[in-house]
């Protein structure tokens, strides 16, 4: 046990109403590729963006890359992803 250690998990309320609506996206995601209507996904995810102060070590073979734990905050960005997974290539 390392009771130092934990996670962290959105736990859903699954009642009627969260399985009826995900039964609606797994019906959504097993139609047919369409070119007409593609079936587009979208996710983001906030990042902080980090500077080093010190330069890091060089990496040597056997052992992780090193580098110092303190950092430069440079501010924030969000990553936006679209992907049309049916389409293929």
């Amino acid at each position: 046990m390392k009771p130092w250690q934990h996670e962290q998990r959105c736990i859903p309320n699954v009642d009627a109403d969260y399985v009826a609506a995900m039964e609606d996206m797994l019906d959504l995601y097993a139609q047919p590729y369409d070119p007409i209507a593609p079936l587009v996904c979208f996710d983001e995810k906030p990042l902080v963006v980090h500077g080093e102060i010190r330069e890091p070590l060089p990496v040597k073979r056997g052992y992780p890359q090193r580098s110092y734990c303190e950092y430069e905050r440079l501010g924030t960005a969000n990553l936006f992803v679209f992907v049309e997974l049916l389409a293929g290539g």
